[in-house]
């Protein structure tokens, strides 16, 4: 693509917020514009507490690379996803970008209605949630304005082509991704002397506070953070685990925050169980096809992680290669894991060195825009 090719990104994400979409969507902005991309942003204006920076990228540790544009979301008003689609598109239209790109199912099939080309990105089976999205999909799989489908998963895009076989020439995985971490960006000094695992994400259903809570319990020499959370959720966990000392809940910090937290523990923790909720357990299962941010933030830093053994995480990690892969049903296996890591210093350096390699080869988001800009070359 020539110089300055222009991008428009839709989102109906709130920025800033705590929700991970909202990270993914700022850093590959970000990475599309660190790579001489002119890009902008449709998103909703958020907010998070008092006494956190209101600047959007400052939040997301982001270079000030790519403009934001905020549209209105009427909160009250039926019909709202439609009316935003429909107002995200005419603004994407207005900005006049070579390329239409974005995670908001709605906004992208209005554009394509519209007569423009888009690139479509989906994290998830979205065509199972309303008969609306199936329609819209199926749109874009017949329409020769939908240039491209880009899924996170090898999972996902059996799903996807399971349902729709026409999206089989023009759907690509592409797995997510984390910012390279500078020997410069990292902090120089150790300030825990106990041995201290670490974990970062939401405590929805799934996401693994059930085997943290059970590997604390069983290993109270060991010290756990648990980095995140909504208010309520660490309210929960806190009162069912008043009796252990060796556990330690931050609550929510911003993105650019999360290194400094981590930094220090000795390995790291991704304890995804077989089913893995947003929100709550009537909200959207993903174990299927997620491809967690946490584990490659987590490559980029070089600790040993200890992971899942999911099909999914199979497609990112290797058991005793760059990772502990345990199955999520034995919590027993992990503490026989974690008792190993402790133990064997050369085992966690190995297996952590060998998952930096990885994630600087493979998943920088940088690397991730460059794939995905070098696949829209023909738009």
């Amino acid at each position: 693509m020539s110089d300055r090719t222009r991008l428009a990104y839709i989102s109906n994400a709130e920025i800033p917020s705590q929700r991970a979409h909202s990270v993914h969507i700022m850093k590959m902005c970000s990475a599309f514009a660190s790579i001489g991309i002119s890009v902008d942003l449709i998103a909703i204006k958020g907010s998070l507490k008092k006494g956190n920076s209101d600047d959007p990228f400052d939040i997301y540790s982001v270079e000030n690379n790519f403009r934001i544009h905020y549209l209105r979301w009427f909160h009250s008003l039926p019909g709202k996803t439609f009316l935003f689609a429909l107002m995200s598109a005419l603004k994407v239209l207005s900005v006049k970008p070579d390329i239409i790109y974005g995670r908001f199912l709605f906004g992208i099939y209005t554009a394509a209605r519209l007569g423009k080309d888009v690139v479509f990105e989906t994290h998830s089976d979205e065509f199972n949630n309303s008969p609306y999205h199936r329609r819209m999909i199926r749109f874009l799989e017949q329409s020769y304005r939908c240039r491209h489908v880009i899924v996170i998963s090898e999972a996902l895009k059996k799903a996807y082509v399971d349902e729709f076989p026409g999206l089989k020439r023009k759907i690509t995985v592409a797995h997510d991704g984390a910012d390279r971490v500078a020997p410069t960006d990292r902090p120089s000094e150790r300030n825990m002397t106990q041995f201290t695992a670490a974990y970062v994400g939401h405590l929805y259903p799934g996401k693994g506070m059930e085997t943290i809570s059970k590997m604390a319990e069983a290993l109270p020499d060991i010290h756990f953070r648990v980095v995140g959370g909504t208010e309520n959720d660490i309210r929960h966990w806190k009162k069912k685990l008043n009796r252990l000392s060796n556990i330690e809940f931050t609550g929510y910090v911003t993105h650019h925050k999360v290194f400094e937290m981590i930094w220090d523990a000795d390995l790291l923790l991704a304890p995804f169980q077989k089913q893995v909720y947003v929100g709550s357990t009537s909200g959207t299962e993903i174990s299927r096809w997620m491809s967690p941010l946490k584990v490659f933030e987590y490559m980029s830093l070089g600790k040993p992680i200890l992971a899942s053994d999911l099909p999914v995480i199979r497609e990112i990690l290797s058991d005793g290669v760059n990772a502990i892969l345990c199955d999520p049903d034995y919590p027993e296996e992990w503490v026989d894991a974690l008792n190993k890591l402790q133990q064997d210093g050369d085992l966690r350096e190995r297996l952590g060195e060998n998952a930096r390699l990885d994630f600087e080869k493979k998943y920088t988001w940088r690397k991730r825009a460059e794939n995905l800009i070098n696949l829209m070359e023909g738009l």
